[in-house]
């Protein structure tokens, strides 16, 4: 995926990719499943903070695109992101770049087992938000998480996954 993002691409068109290769792996988009998400991979390019919505954007010199895609095979489920600069990279790009890799790795060292989803994007929101990468004229929209938090050793995780293996 990484090599795939190139000048002159759209952002849909690295979400079909992801699709064609989550179908030859037999898994399917976490997101999707769960959120109903628009998309097989999130897509952010540039200014954009993380989860966006794969679209008709055309992908430009400096852009920085960052590739999120969580899966689920035979109920695991794997989540990972990789961050590409296309180049010339300026000051700013390079500081949303570091933003997502620190995020990212803080992700990783804090994650313990049982942990539900929505504590684990508040620990990545916190770094994000020390990083001061936001330019935004007024506050986004909170986020309405579903009515309950699935966590991988909760009850109705396990019976969901039951039910998709039947």
């Amino acid at each position: 995926m990484r090599r795939r993002a190139t000048l002159g691409d759209d952002i849909r068109t690295l979400d079909r990719l992801g699709a064609i290769l989550l179908d030859e792996a037999g898994a399917e988009a976490t997101p999707v499943r769960e959120y109903d998400f628009p998309g097989q991979l999130c897509i952010s390019v540039s200014g954009e903070a993380v989860h966006g919505i794969p679209g008709s954007r055309i992908l430009q010199d400096g852009d920085l695109v960052q590739l999120d895609l969580a899966a689920d095979r035979c109920g695991f489920v794997a989540d990972a992101t990789r961050v590409v600069a296309l180049p010339p990279v300026d000051a700013e790009t390079s500081h949303l770049a570091e933003c997502a890799i620190v995020a990212c790795r803080t992700a990783i060292r804090e994650t313990r087992p049982g942990m539900a989803l929505a504590a684990l994007g508040g620990v990545i929101q916190e770094v994000v938000t020390g990083y001061r990468v936001f330019r935004y004229p007024r506050p986004l929209r909170p986020w309405r998480r579903p009515a309950t938090s699935r966590t991988a050793g909760s009850a109705e995780f396990r019976r969901k996954r039951q039910q998709r293996q039947i």
